[in-house]
Protein backbone atom coordinates (compact mmCIF):
# COMPACT_ATOMS: atom_id res chain seq x y z
CA UNK A 1 0.00 0.00 0.00
CA UNK A 2 1.36 3.53 -0.45
CA UNK A 3 0.60 6.00 2.39
CA UNK A 4 0.62 10.04 1.61
CA UNK A 5 1.10 12.30 4.77
CA UNK A 6 0.67 15.68 4.92
CA UNK A 7 0.33 16.88 8.67
CA UNK A 8 -1.10 20.41 9.15
CA UNK A 9 -0.64 21.90 12.87
CA UNK A 10 -2.67 24.60 15.20
CA UNK A 11 -6.29 24.00 13.68
CA UNK A 12 -9.82 24.18 15.67
CA UNK A 13 -10.69 20.86 15.98
CA UNK A 14 -14.18 21.58 16.87
CA UNK A 15 -15.04 23.55 13.56
CA UNK A 16 -12.69 20.65 11.33
CA UNK A 17 -14.85 17.77 12.88
CA UNK A 18 -18.27 19.86 12.52
CA UNK A 19 -17.12 20.75 8.58
CA UNK A 20 -16.10 16.87 8.11
CA UNK A 21 -19.77 16.23 9.89
CA UNK A 22 -21.19 18.29 7.36
CA UNK A 23 -19.75 16.56 4.53
CA UNK A 24 -20.69 13.20 5.57
CA UNK A 25 -17.39 11.92 7.04
CA UNK A 26 -17.62 8.58 8.76
CA UNK A 27 -15.77 8.77 12.31
CA UNK A 28 -14.05 5.41 12.41
CA UNK A 29 -12.41 5.58 15.54
CA UNK A 30 -11.68 7.50 18.64
CA UNK A 31 -9.63 6.48 21.41
CA UNK A 32 -5.81 5.55 22.77
CA UNK A 33 -3.39 4.45 20.69
CA UNK A 34 -0.16 2.72 22.32
CA UNK A 35 2.41 3.16 19.37
CA UNK A 36 5.97 1.19 20.28
CA UNK A 37 8.46 1.51 17.61
CA UNK A 38 11.29 -1.05 16.96
CA UNK A 39 14.94 -0.58 15.34
CA UNK A 40 17.95 -2.76 15.61
CA UNK A 41 20.94 -2.60 17.06
CA UNK A 42 22.77 0.89 15.91
CA UNK A 43 19.67 2.45 14.23
CA UNK A 44 19.53 0.70 10.79
CA UNK A 45 16.14 0.75 9.95
CA UNK A 46 16.01 4.15 11.64
CA UNK A 47 19.05 5.30 9.72
CA UNK A 48 17.37 4.70 6.27
CA UNK A 49 14.85 6.47 6.69
CA UNK A 50 12.17 3.64 7.49
CA UNK A 51 10.28 2.60 10.36
CA UNK A 52 9.02 -0.40 12.50
CA UNK A 53 5.95 0.79 14.35
CA UNK A 54 3.39 -1.98 16.82
CA UNK A 55 0.69 0.13 17.97
CA UNK A 56 -2.30 -1.11 20.30
CA UNK A 57 -5.74 0.36 19.45
CA UNK A 58 -7.75 0.67 23.07
CA UNK A 59 -5.67 -2.53 24.59
CA UNK A 60 -7.93 -4.59 21.75
CA UNK A 61 -6.40 -5.02 18.31
CA UNK A 62 -2.77 -4.60 16.99
CA UNK A 63 -1.27 -2.98 13.75
CA UNK A 64 2.27 -3.55 12.65
CA UNK A 65 3.54 -1.67 10.55
CA UNK A 66 6.71 -1.47 7.85
CA UNK A 67 7.25 1.59 6.34
CA UNK A 68 9.71 2.10 3.82
CA UNK A 69 11.20 4.12 0.47
CA UNK A 70 10.26 7.31 2.09
CA UNK A 71 10.19 10.76 -0.08
CA UNK A 72 8.62 14.12 0.50
CA UNK A 73 6.54 15.59 -3.00
CA UNK A 74 4.91 19.28 -2.49
CA UNK A 75 4.95 18.97 1.12
CA UNK A 76 3.90 15.69 1.94
CA UNK A 77 5.37 12.44 2.95
CA UNK A 78 4.83 9.46 0.67
CA UNK A 79 6.07 5.97 1.77
CA UNK A 80 5.72 2.28 0.74
CA UNK A 81 3.68 0.89 3.30
CA UNK A 82 3.41 -3.01 4.65
CA UNK A 83 0.57 -3.54 7.32
CA UNK A 84 -0.47 -6.29 9.40
CA UNK A 85 -3.73 -7.24 11.98
CA UNK A 86 -2.91 -8.85 15.24
CA UNK A 87 -4.20 -9.66 19.07
CA UNK A 88 -1.43 -9.54 21.22
CA UNK A 89 0.56 -6.27 21.61
CA UNK A 90 2.81 -7.98 23.99
CA UNK A 91 3.27 -10.99 22.21
CA UNK A 92 4.37 -8.90 19.01
CA UNK A 93 6.74 -6.52 20.79
CA UNK A 94 8.50 -10.13 22.41
CA UNK A 95 8.69 -11.51 19.10
CA UNK A 96 10.74 -8.78 17.37
CA UNK A 97 12.92 -8.39 20.45
CA UNK A 98 13.74 -12.06 19.78
CA UNK A 99 15.03 -11.39 16.35
CA UNK A 100 17.26 -8.90 17.46
CA UNK A 101 15.19 -5.78 17.73
CA UNK A 102 15.26 -2.98 20.38
CA UNK A 103 12.44 -0.74 21.33
CA UNK A 104 13.13 2.81 20.04
CA UNK A 105 10.52 4.42 21.46
CA UNK A 106 7.32 3.87 22.82
CA UNK A 107 4.38 6.30 23.80
CA UNK A 108 0.07 7.12 24.00
CA UNK A 109 -1.57 9.57 22.22
CA UNK A 110 -5.23 10.09 21.60
CA UNK A 111 -6.74 9.32 18.29
CA UNK A 112 -9.49 10.84 16.10
CA UNK A 113 -9.90 9.34 12.67
CA UNK A 114 -12.58 10.09 10.07
CA UNK A 115 -12.52 8.12 6.91
CA UNK A 116 -14.09 10.65 3.59
CA UNK A 117 -13.45 10.43 -0.29
CA UNK A 118 -10.80 7.31 0.33
CA UNK A 119 -8.57 9.44 2.55
CA UNK A 120 -8.07 9.25 6.31
CA UNK A 121 -8.13 12.60 8.10
CA UNK A 122 -6.61 12.48 11.82
CA UNK A 123 -6.39 14.40 14.80
CA UNK A 124 -3.58 13.16 17.06
CA UNK A 125 -2.70 14.55 20.97
CA UNK A 126 -0.99 13.18 23.77
CA UNK A 127 -2.39 11.09 25.82
CA UNK A 128 -0.82 12.00 29.04
CA UNK A 129 2.02 14.40 30.66
CA UNK A 130 5.43 12.83 30.77
CA UNK A 131 4.72 10.98 27.40
CA UNK A 132 6.97 9.13 25.52
CA UNK A 133 6.76 6.58 27.99
CA UNK A 134 9.90 4.45 27.46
Amino acid sequence: MKEIERKILEINKEEVEKKLHELGAEKTYEGILTVCYMDTPGSDIRERGDLLRVRRFDDKDIEIVYKTNKRVEKGCKHYDEYTFKGEDYDEAIAFFKCLGFNISCNYEKKRTTYYFQDSEIENRLPHSEGWPVM
